[in-house]
């Protein structure tokens, strides 16, 4: 059947990512007529969790990289994972726990910009919010990020530390 994105329709169902183990919480996101798929994944899961990858793919779902690009590895999970676009650049948020103890599950945000050649700008991301407690109403919070015209993105926060919302922007 295909699936549609931003009004391009991607050929019949295809393959992102052929990994071992899990691959969860699909993301995409368009700049110009290709698209950078995101994911947490659990290939790695014997030494940092969870991770955060992503792919390009031309209109036609074809991949535009060899391998899937490691866009954070850090310690500990990054989950959750959500991406936009502002005309230059692609910008991937995602729950991150590398600053959480080992006995708990709350995270903080991380996010890193992506080139649209694939160049992951920010190894292993920079903070959004790593304010005290949880970052999210839930770890496996969607992130819905918003690129606005003037070629920022707002990634809106809904941290557990105060009531109300917080909206960064990027």
């Amino acid at each position: 059947m295909g699936c549609q994105l931003n009004n391009v329709t991607l050929g019949p169902d295809f393959m992102v990512s052929g990994s071992a183990n899990a691959q969860l919480s699909p993301a995409a996101a368009a700049l110009g007529t290709n698209f950078l798929v995101v994911w947490a994944d659990t290939r790695a899961h014997q030494t940092s969790s969870m991770d955060i990858y992503g792919v390009r793919l031309d209109q036609n779902g074809a991949a535009l990289d060899t391998a899937a690009i490691p866009i954070c590895t850090a310690t500990n999970d990054q989950l959750a994972p959500a991406v936009a676009a502002n005309g230059t650049n692609y910008l991937a948020v995602w729950s991150d726990r590398r600053n959480t103890p080992s006995n708990a599950l709350h995270g903080d945000i991380y996010g890193a910009l992506i080139s649209g050649f694939g160049t992951v700008l920010q190894s292993n991301g920079f903070a959004i919010c790593t304010a005290t407690n949880d970052q999210t109403t839930r770890p496996w919070h969607r992130w819905e990020l918003i690129s606005l015209s003037s070629g920022k993105m707002r990634v809106p926060i809904c941290p557990r530390r105060s009531a109300g919302t917080f909206t960064g922007l990027v």
